[in-house]
């Protein structure tokens, strides 16, 4: 039995390496007797309980083409391109697609973050600038002067 998969597993590489093509799909991974498949680009169908019995028997990797089914609950047909058989599916959210949305949501936000805001009106240094030693001059004897002049009609502070 085990040089019969070996024999099916090589035939399907050889049928997909005649085939190459980066627009075709192939059958990834079956999971659990074919109760889901992994894609060749990254996707996974969950597969109609009575189309099971088909898919269980999907040896990896072999060219599938996809297309619709005419099942609302299953509305894929995934059709195994060296047979014809075809099982209804539905794409389903992994883990893995999970995550992969939360660090793309993660990273869009850490860039708007970092992005400035039109409203926000940047941080300047004050306007203010330190005064020369020429301008504390001038400003201690404006303040000697005046101090004279109240002194002079006896005004005091």
């Amino acid at each position: 039995m085990r040089w019969i998969s070996l024999f099916l597993l090589l035939f399907a590489s050889l049928i997909c390496h005649e085939t190459d093509n980066e627009d075709q799909l192939y059958l990834s991974l079956n999971i659990a007797d074919g109760e889901r498949l992994e894609l060749s680009n990254g996707s996974t169908y969950e597969i109609a309980p009575a189309d099971r019995i088909y898919s269980a028997y999907w040896v990896t990797p072999f060219p599938i083409m996809l297309s619709e089914s005419g099942d609302p609950e299953y509305p894929v047909k995934i059709i195994n391109m060296n047979t014809g058989t075809f099982v209804r599916g539905k794409q389903i959210v992994t883990s893995e697609m999970l995550e992969e949305e939360r660090q793309k949501r993660l990273e869009s936000e850490k860039r708007e973050r970092t992005k400035p805001r039109a409203t926000e009106i940047p941080e300047t240094k004050s306007q203010e600038q330190p005064k020369s030693k020429t301008s504390l001059k001038h400003s201690q004897f404006h303040s000697k002067a005046t101090s004279a002049i109240l002194k002079q009609h006896h005004i005091n502070l």
